[in-house]
């Protein structure tokens, strides 16, 4: 997460740029994801425009009837990607 925060925020990386660099990163020889289906979740939906941290709350819910959030932009997401649903106020 911090990452794809550091390369959006400091270098202004974009959203595919940062897609592609993520999924390259994760299939290093060297580098073990803790949550590998989890991290390719959270990345496609980064490709289709959610925010990743927000991408990888929502993936690692998976099989929780809803996520809770104060964020609507998200809960909006998330119903245009037919994802587990966003419940906000």
């Amino acid at each position: 997460m911090e990452t794809e925060w550091v390369l959006r925020s400091a270098f202004s990386y974009k959203r595919d740029a940062i897609a592609a660099g993520l999924t390259r990163l994760a299939g290093l020889r060297g580098v073990k994801l803790e949550q590998p289906a989890v991290v390719y979740q959270a990345i496609e939906w980064l490709r289709e425009g959610m925010d990743f941290a927000d991408a990888l709350h929502l993936a690692s819910a998976d099989g929780c009837e809803a996520l809770l959030s104060f964020d609507a932009k998200l809960a909006k997401t998330a119903k245009r990607l037919g994802t587990i649903p966003v419940v906000a106020p």
